[in-house]
């Protein structure tokens, strides 16, 4: 199995991509690529909230992304958060966790949450007695609304910014192509971050020629894996946890199910 992990830009200070390491470690042949680039937008706006943490209950973050854009609007100013700190930073993911400390260098509740939808039931189940006032959530411009919608229904108000946006990488087209039209040996499992990252890279995909009868796909989580299916593709393997064990754990069961059926 040759494995192409279609990433987003790294937002930690590690420079070892630790989903690629993971299935290193384990015997797997890995490559990744970046498929998106992001754009901060309302940074105006989301900085004016951010100097008034009395009006808040704290932070929520279901991305890295979300964590950057903050950080963006403090660029040489961190030292203006330090009022958050007092306040919870809800995430999704070890990943968000990890970027929340190196940018922000604030702690984090809920990173074991796998997806919004997991992170909205922590929120409500663990600390809706603790929050009296909105959460602050700086949010992708192509959110889905399971968050929000638990949060609402549940009684905790969200003031929801729109801080940034994903666009395809420039040269995601010229780098498939380089990939899959090239004589080295072809990848045959592609793992998907973001449903937003998912819909660009299979956009060139259908139009390059790869084999997709063989390609096994595999999601970071449910709402990648709903991406996928709506561009008309079967889902391999989805991972229960955003986290390169939960990726891995995934893969293997999967490829072991597949060989109990005789499919492999």
């Amino acid at each position: 199995m040759k494995i192409l992990v279609l990433r987003a830009p790294k937002e930690t200070l590690d420079e070892a991509d630790p989903y690629i390491d993971e299935f290193r470690k384990a015997g797997l042949n890995a490559e990744g690529l970046d498929v998106l680039s992001f754009q901060f937008i309302n940074q105006d706006i989301l900085r004016e909230k951010l100097l008034h943490p009395e009006n808040y209950s704290g932070l929520v973050f279901t991305s890295p992304r979300g964590v950057v854009s903050v950080a963006q609007c403090f660029e040489k100013a961190v030292d203006d958060l330090k009022s958050w700190s007092v306040l919870p930073s809800y995430v999704v993911g070890e990943g968000t966790a990890q970027v929340l400390r190196e940018k922000l260098a604030l702690s984090s509740f809920g990173k074991e949450s796998g997806n919004a939808g997991e992170l909205a039931q922590y929120i409500c189940h663990v600390h809706k007695p603790e929050i009296s006032k909105p959460l602050l959530f700086p949010s992708a411009e192509l959110k889905r609304n399971i968050l929000l919608n638990s949060l609402i229904d549940a009684g905790i108000a969200v003031d929801c910014v729109t801080s940034y946006k994903t666009v395809p990488h420039p040269q995601l087209s010229m780098m498939l192509q380089n990939i899959f039209q090239s004589s080295a040996p072809k990848p045959d499992c592609l793992v998907f971050f973001s449903p937003s990252g998912a819909r660009a890279a299979l956009s060139v995909l259908k139009k390059v020629g790869v084999n997709f009868e063989i390609m096994q796909m595999v999601a970071i989580g449910p709402t990648t894996e709903a991406a996928i299916i709506d561009e008309g593709f079967s889902v391999f393997a989805t991972a229960s946890k955003p986290s390169p064990t939960g990726l891995l754990e995934a893969i293997n069961g999967a490829r072991s199910n597949a060989q109990d059926a005789g499919m492999a």
